[in-house]
């Protein structure tokens, strides 16, 4: 490794010592670059038979797996840049046991549950249950039944796989499978199975994948390859014979597929395809079918002319269909008469909640004497509860102490399905009891464009117009909108932004990125619902990252914020004077809560950015060149 220029340096340190720890840190916070990766690989002995078994024997063991690991996990939550990998040694003993060792088992046995639970709150954590290495190591030179001792090549080439794959734990061991069948002879036909997949007649060959994929002569015949190859991983997957039918429109929770299973798949297909693309679990998330997932990977993989952005036409077309807001938003006489004063909002619905905006909007609302509770749209999660993922979110960005968390009540919906994915009874209670929504909920897709299949389609346009039709049903809502300054593109007589409600053929001067033209689509759907008499305000953001105050809730995965945090990184900054359209997230909650609740201000367009810029025209040049550049 030196000698291809890696720096290495020894340094000790007690992982188990928190206080040593947090030394050693400042330490190499001063002498080298930012820590990326860690990896935890200390251990100790201290067997014995059960009864012959101390508390302290336990605690000597874990104080470098339990602690040890513990401290590192704390650490990473204070490191400036967000880690690449974290990757944890345990062992064999966590998962087959080791006679003598019920201590050391416990031990690694966290590490497997630590690595889990930070996959949960969605930190990279691979843990690896390793068996016998050869040469190295506490069981080195040592003759266990069953078991063959790795080589060091072995253990490595093992690693650099493990962690290449992405998962979140892997039992890496050399079987004597000849010897297991022998000693047991229930798994000769499990192991019968296991052998006849390691000979790849049932597995998925990525490289054969690739191969049809390249050959496809259109996107019909890319998208039958992918449609195949998914179905032959859910089979898998499901455990189900190669002449079962799978439904190309069978929702995948009807077939059996529970969350573990769709991480599981997520992982099979970055396994088996993540040659040549990224897929991540976001990117998917939202598919519900062998045909949507199948259209979804096509448009990832694919950079081809068969998926070039749309025509102008074609754009036009689709934001026309749309942009048309159902019919059954509409207000009547007697719907009107249902809405309450400003001032008597008790009850408030809130979408996006635990996003950027959402947090700082929620903590707003909770300032108010007069808002008695607020109910949380959440997807559900495939480990947390949503209120024990709400509470980790919100003590991420110091919010939960700021907030009365018995105002709020916790409901499982996704805002891109019909009642915004609610049970029926649920949403028909909903309706008559709040009084305004707050739709915060958005996701960024900077580098895609506008199509059928994108995110940025689902949630900001489709999860509009459920919001707006959940607005007038039963009883009139008042309706916060978040959205973007990038979705305006006109200029006012007096040089700034306009602040007028858009139309929708205005489309071809928004820039083709998913996420502007979503935003667009979705401001003509509520200029529409207020046409109608749906009491909305609609609010557009520039970029928002920091708080004001604390100086945290940075978005470190935003674009904007990487691309000017690389120059002040290599010392280098555009000869153009550039200026940084960015607001502090609790200053945009704080300014549009208080346009929304005053009674003088109209139901229309506020756009909220730093007027101290200079001149709008630039500010409008940069955001407009940095999306078409990008």
């Amino acid at each position: 490794m030196t000698s291809s220029g890696v720096r290495v340096e020894a340094r000790q340190c007690d992982v188990g010592d928190f206080a040593d720890l947090m030394n050693f840190h400042d330490h190499v916070s001063e002498s080298f670059s930012p820590i990326r990766g860690i990896i935890h690989a200390a251990g100790i002995l201290d067997d014995g038979t059960f009864e012959n078994q101390t508390w302290e024997k336990y605690e000597t063991v874990f104080h470098s797996k339990v602690k040890g690991s513990w401290n590192l996990h704390m650490l990473s939550l204070r490191l400036k840049y967000p880690l690449e990998h974290f990757v944890l040694f345990s062992s064999t003993a966590a998962t087959l046991a080791a006679m003598g060792q019920s201590n050391y088992s416990s031990g690694n046995y966290f590490l497997d549950e630590l690595a889990h639970y930070r996959n949960a709150l969605g930190l990279p954590a691979t843990t690896i249950n390793w068996g016998q290495w050869a040469q190295v190591g506490m069981a080195a030179n040592i003759v266990f039944p069953l078991f063959k001792p790795m080589s060091i090549n072995q253990g490595i080439a093992a690693l650099e796989n493990i962690m290449k794959s992405h998962k979140t734990q892997v039992l890496a061991y050399e079987a004597d499978l000849g010897a297991v069948k022998n000693f047991l002879k229930s798994t000769k036909g499990l192991l019968a199975e296991f052998e006849k997949l390691d000979t790849g007649e049932s597995g998925i060959d990525g490289d054969e994948f690739w191969s049809d994929f390249d050959s496809a002569p259109d996107s019909d015949a890319k998208y039958q390859i992918i449609r195949g190859f998914l179905k032959k991983l859910l089979r898998t997957i499901l455990k189900i014979g190669k002449h079962d039918e799978i439904k190309d429109d069978e929702n995948f929770q009807e077939m059996g597929v529970d969350s573990l299973m769709m991480v599981e798949m997520k992982n099979g297909i970055q396994a088996s395809i993540g040659k040549r693309v990224k897929i991540s679990i976001n990117s998917v998330k939202d598919c519900k079918t062998v045909a949507e997932l199948s259209k979804r990977l096509v448009n990832l993989i694919t950079q081809s002319e068969d998926f070039a952005p749309l025509t102008p036409d074609a754009l036009l077309q689709l934001a026309l269909e749309d942009g048309k807001l159902p019919h059954a938003v509409k207000v009547d006489v007697s719907l009107r008469h249902s809405l309450c004063p400003l001032s008597n909002i008790c009850t408030v619905l809130v979408t996006g909640g635990t996003g950027n905006l959402g947090p700082y909007v929620v903590r707003e609302l909770l300032r108010r004497t007069h808002i008695k509770k607020i109910i949380c749209v959440m997807r559900k999660h495939p480990y947390m509860a949503i209120s024990q993922r709400f509470r980790f979110l919100y003590e991420k960005k110091n919010l939960l102490s700021e907030i009365e968390i018995e105002k709020i009540e916790f409901v499982e919906g996704d805002v891109t399905e019909k009642n915004l994915g609610m049970e029926d009874s649920t949403y028909a209670l909903l309706c008559g009891e709040v009084d305004a929504i707050f739709n915060c909920a958005v996701i960024m897709e900077m580098h895609t464009t506008y199509k059928t299949d994108c995110a940025a389609r689902s949630i900001n346009v489709i999860g509009t117009k459920n919001v707006l039709e959940f607005a007038v049903e039963q009883k009139l809502k008042y309706v916060y909108q978040s959205s973007s300054i990038i979705a305006e593109a006109k200029l006012g007589e007096d040089g700034t932004f306009s602040q007028n409600w858009p139309f929708i053929e205005d489309i071809s001067l928004i820039p083709n990125s998913a996420y502007a033209t979503s935003k667009f689509i979705s401001d003509c759907l509520v200029a529409q619902a207020v046409a109608r008499g749906v009491p909305a305000k609609l609010f557009r953001f520039p970029h928002m990252s920091g708080d004001s105050v604390t100086g945290g809730n940075v978005q470190m995965d935003s674009f904007v914020m990487i691309r000017f945090l690389s120059y002040l990184n290599f010392k280098h900054m555009p000869i153009q004077k550039i200026p940084i359209s960015i607001l502090p997230v609790d200053k945009c909650a704080q300014f549009s809560m208080e346009l929304f609740f005053k009674e003088e201000t109209g139901f229309e367009v506020f756009n909220v950015y730093n007027p101290h810029l200079g001149s709008v025209q630039i500010i409008y040049h940069v955001i407009y060149c940095q999306v078409i550049d990008d």
